[in-house]
């Protein structure tokens, strides 16, 4: 090695020195300050976790629509329960009372006719046919009172029905002081009326006889068959006045 060569390496050696030395004291003099732990690590890592906690918390609210929307289909359906009744006005008809046919099955007529008039102030239950109301069809009747009408019902075979099934066949609506129902036929004629009101009202289809069986006076309307519409009377006078109503079939001594 010359003595340039000796030069450069001596120079390069002692740069090396001044170089390590400096990385020396730079290492001491930043060994104040204290490194970042574990722990804290740890914390900042956890952040995600706390807004993933929030969206939980947002999640039950959620619940607030269900609760509406259960409220209001309770409150629909107790609208829809909600319902009126309204009592069918009884017309006294030559084949029937009002919507009740004659022929109509038992059960329903007498249903029908609570609901206008109802409960009865007077109920036969099912009896023999021969009985106070006369001789009835059938093998039973059951008669029903509302004040002054009688409803009659019979388990046999009438000109309305004859496959068995216990039906609606007569009605008799007798005068009784203070007890009158209003019930009036389509005609407008009720108890009470004249006999000049009833034959205004049917003209040469009423007649009027008197029948010596009875000893009474009585009226005959003429309707389509099988209807039947006829009654008593006081007399056959125009001052006179009508006592009874009775449509349907009716029963025989």
């Amino acid at each position: 090695m010359n003595p340039t060569q000796k030069r450069i390496v001596v120079a390069l050696t002692a740069v090396t020195v001044l170089v390590f030395a400096a990385i020396v004291i730079a290492s001491l003099g930043g060994s104040d300050e204290e490194p970042v732990t574990a722990a804290e690590t740890t914390t900042a890592s956890t952040a995600p976790t706390s807004s993933t906690t929030a969206t939980t918390t947002s999640s039950t609210s959620t619940t607030a629509p269900a609760t509406t929307t259960s409220t209001s289909t309770t409150t629909t359906s107790t609208t829809t329960t909600t319902t009126t009744t309204v009592s069918p006005t009884l017309v006294l008809r030559e084949d029937g009372l009002g919507t009740v046919a004659f022929g109509a099955e038992a059960d329903a007529a007498v249903t029908t006719i609570i609901a206008a008039l109802g409960e009865p102030d007077d109920d036969s239950g099912w009896i023999p046919s021969f009985s106070g109301f006369g001789t009835c069809p059938g093998e039973q009747v059951r008669g029903l009172r509302w004040a002054t009408l009688w409803a009659l019902m019979t388990d046999g075979d009438t000109e309305w029905r004859s496959d068995g099934v216990p039906h609606f066949f007569s009605y008799l609506n007798v005068r009784y002081p203070d007890q009158l129902l209003g019930l009036v036929t389509e005609e407008g004629i009720g108890l009470g009326d004249t006999v000049e009101a009833l034959k205004d009202a049917y003209g040469d289809r009423v007649g009027i006889t008197f029948d010596e069986i009875f000893e009474d006076y009585v009226y005959n309307v003429q309707v389509p068959e099988p209807g039947r519409l006829s009654g008593g009377l006081t007399g056959d006078a125009d001052d006179d006045i009508v006592v009874s109503i009775d449509g349907g079939v009716g029963c025989g001594e």
